[in-house]
């Protein structure tokens, strides 16, 4: 856990000794934060909603074990409902800043990434026979812009790697599986690389016949909020709401969930 992250578990309470803890019903921290909620990731009370850097938690129900946890994230803030109106915790004037609460979404989504579903070929409008992944005998530079990963092997490499910036990467969880995307890859020795912005290919193939990405992509009604990742044995559909930061703690607890260490 990053400690230059927590603060005291006081530090973001109001003055007011009338501000209990029962009273906030929404809070905002840093999205870089979202794995110290992990614990609670099964609470369907607890929703989110991401808005640029920040992440918005809503719920129904006091939790004094939820809020002690927000209470030591760094520049946390909260937010008390008043006469339908909000209100900064521990203040008395109104405030507009909350978000709408009805796009938020059940934690775990934040938490742990959503596990990835392979698309049958009948799906698609064009048969999946009728394209083949081939060598890229062009030689073009392609950027590499995601990369396919064992969990463990991902895991093993982020605890040898001291002060690097995970959260500079965006991870989605497959199985046993992390798809990782961003600039400057790392080099961990069993990944397989992708390039293309919304139609991954693997590195050093290309499609034939020759299509367009975005004029594939819309033929197979894909999404803009979605990308495609293609492999010969596979198809896979991916919501853009399944990255979320790369991070040590995330890796530990997807970890431990399957037994190991």
């Amino acid at each position: 856990m990053n400690q230059a992250a927590i603060s005291s578990p006081t530090s973001n309470r109001p003055q007011d000794p009338l501000a209990r803890l029962d009273m906030p019903r929404a809070a905002v921290i840093p999205r870089a934060a979202a794995d110290q909620l992990a614990a609670f990731r099964t609470h369907a009370d607890l929703r989110y909603r991401i808005i640029h850097e920040a992440v918005w938690l809503f719920w129904s129900q006091p939790n004094r074990a939820w809020m002690e946890t927000l209470l030591a994230v760094a520049g946390a803030r909260f937010f008390v409902p008043q006469s339908e109106r909000w209100h900064v915790w521990g203040e008395s004037l109104p405030t507009s800043e909350v978000p709408d609460s009805s796009e938020a979404r059940p934690l775990d989504g934040l938490v742990i990434p959503g596990v990835l579903t392979s698309i049958p070929a009948s799906e698609f409008p064009i048969p999946r026979e009728r394209l083949q992944l081939v060598p890229d005998t062009i030689g073009k530079p392609r950027p590499i812009s995601a990369m396919l990963v064992e969990l463990s092997s991902l895991a093993r490499w982020a605890e040898q790697t001291i002060g690097t910036d995970l959260a500079r990467f965006r991870a989605a969880i497959s199985r046993d599986r992390v798809i990782l995307r961003g600039r400057d890859l790392p080099l961990i020795g069993e990944e397989v690389r992708f390039w293309g912005e919304r139609l991954l290919l693997p590195l050093c193939w290309t499609l034939e016949p020759t299509w367009d990405e975005r004029t594939l992509l819309e033929l197979w009604q894909v999404d803009a909020s979605e990308i495609v990742l293609l492999q010969t044995s596979e198809v896979v559909r991916i919501s853009l709401e399944s990255f979320q930061p790369l991070s040590l703690g995330g890796l530990r607890l997807e970890m431990r969930s399957r037994g190991r260490s």
